[in-house]
């Protein structure tokens, strides 16, 4: 009988062994295993004034050649004008719907009696969502409030492609007579300062 008892003891232990050591081999491995990836996007929002010539650009109010003798110069007079640049901008926001504006700000101009009107003219665009709302079709800048709102509507994920000539918004500069009666020519040795920002709305 002790020979018997003995030979169930080892049975049991054994398993009780083995069973252990299949629960323990389950639970190191099995059919499927898994980690999480977290996902981040660095906002881009690139601006350039380009020009396939250089961006400070002279108007100069030579109109020698182009009055004649007598001929009156009047308020509204044209004295010289530029369209030589460009805005070329990319933007990738990786928030849906989010928009864009461009705004200019004037530093530095001097004098009295004159002013440069600013317009900007859509060209070619290599994603269409870059094609904005102006909303001022025409600035002062002699006038113009701080950071005014040029144009807007654009689209968190766009560019207008790089090609100087064609392609992104023409910026067209005229500078007029505005008071012939007060005209003080001013800036004459010193620059303006035009700068454009992008920001979203």
């Amino acid at each position: 009988m002790k020979n018997i008892r003995g030979i169930r003891h080892i049975l049991i232990c054994s398993i009780l062994v083995l069973g252990g050591l299949s629960t323990i081999l389950l639970g190191q491995g099995s059919s499927e295993a898994s980690h999480d990836i977290f996902i981040e996007f660095d906002e881009v929002v690139l601006m350039d004034v380009v020009s396939s010539s250089d961006i400070d650009i002279v108007l100069e109010a030579n109109l020698g050649s182009g009055l004649t003798a007598g001929e009156s110069i009047d308020n509204g007079t044209v004295l010289a004008e530029n369209s030589d640049n460009r805005l070329h901008y990319t933007i990738f926001n990786a928030t849906p719907w989010n928009q864009y504006k461009i705004a200019v700000d004037v530093s530095a101009l001097e004098g009295e009696g004159w002013d440069i009107e600013l317009s900007i003219t859509p060209g070619d665009f290599a994603h269409s969502g870059a094609n904005g709302n102006i909303y001022t079709p025409l600035l002062s800048l002699r006038t113009a409030p701080p950071s005014a709102n040029l144009l807007g509507g654009i689209n968190n994920v766009c560019w207008t492609g790089t090609n100087v000539e064609t392609q992104g918004y023409q910026l067209n500069y005229q500078l007029k007579v505005t008071d012939v009666n007060n005209f003080e020519a001013g800036n004459t040795t010193s620059p303006i300062t035009i700068t454009y920002t992008l920001s979203e709305e």
